[in-house]
């Protein structure tokens, strides 16, 4: 069992990866990876997202097109998108139902935890055209991209790319016990 202090030095480990070093991610990492989202908790036990792993380099290149600064550095190893299959929720996207993308994030959370378990960085994003995307990769008409992760192994050498600055974070700023004083 692993220990309270090694689990949340774990988590505090983890960073987004924006650079990747030129080497490819086995496929045996990209399931477990999978295998982790198949783990996470859902809305009423239904299982609505979808995954499309996307490995070749030309098509990758081809999705930065649709999604610009997605990639800052050298590009992924791999690419995870997370779609809602529309017709398995019973819904549609102008229903508004909500659970579908907490179910997105919460995958996408557990995919990150189990990639960087695997010794892989990750880098969620959602800034691309989901319509481009959707025709490119010439997904189900039921199924909308939400989020691609990209995954690979972290290049941490020195770019001239964004970064954003470290601020310290204290969490008792976020948080309220209990309810706030009434007037």
């Amino acid at each position: 069992m692993i220990q309270p202090e090694e689990y949340f030095d774990f988590i505090k480990s983890r960073r987004v990866a924006r650079n990747f070093l030129d080497k490819p991610v086995p496929d045996d990492l990209l399931w477990s990876m999978l295998e982790a989202a198949r783990w996470t908790p859902v809305a009423s036990g239904h299982r609505i997202h979808r995954f499309v792993v996307i490995t070749d380099p030309a098509l990758i290149a081809q999705i930065d097109l649709l999604a610009p600064g997605m990639v800052l550095g050298h590009p992924p190893a791999a690419q995870i998108l997370i779609c809602i299959d529309w017709a398995e929720a019973g819904y549609t996207p102008d229903d508004d139902y909500v659970l579908a993308y907490y179910d997105v994030g919460k995958a996408a959370m557990s995919m990150q935890l189990a990639a960087h378990a695997l010794g892989l960085a990750t880098g969620p994003f959602t800034g691309f055209s989901p319509s481009g995307i959707a025709e490119l990769l010439n997904l189900p008409e039921s199924w909308s991209p939400e989020m691609f992760l990209n995954v690979g192994y972290r290049d941490d050498t020195p770019t001239t790319t964004w970064r954003i600055p470290k601020v310290k974070v204290d969490m008792r700023d976020y948080v309220q016990w209990g309810p706030f004083p009434g007037d």
